[in-house]
């Protein structure tokens, strides 16, 4: 009789055991598919800042080509400034001179 009890307590532990096994291994594969899932989100997101840092890169070449052809323009509008003010006088002289002439005739 003690024989049969103990082996009912033992086959009554082992399916408890296998019970708990059986547990673990569905909770061990659901922390599987999350590390999965979470490696999937961070290769994503590695993706995206990959992405997104090339895009400001090209954006910074493309501002600092920009820059340069904003201070060639300047530079351009500097010497046709110069070359008007330096019209200017020369057509101030040239009436300066006409009225000069005028008043010796």
């Amino acid at each position: 009789e003690a024989l049969r009890l103990e082996t009912a307590q033992l086959q009554s532990d082992r399916a408890a055991m296998e019970a708990t096994l059986e547990q673990h291994a569905v909770e061990l594969l659901e922390l599987k598919e999350q590390m999965e899932k979470d490696s999937s989100v961070q290769d994503s997101a590695l993706s995206d800042k990959t992405q997104l840092q090339a895009s400001l890169q090209v954006q910074s070449q493309e501002l600092e080509q920009a820059t340069s052809r904003a201070e060639k323009l300047a530079g351009c509008v500097r010497d046709m400034e110069g070359a008007v003010a330096a019209q200017s006088r020369v057509a101030q002289e040239a009436t300066a001179r006409e009225a000069a002439l005028q008043q010796t005739h």
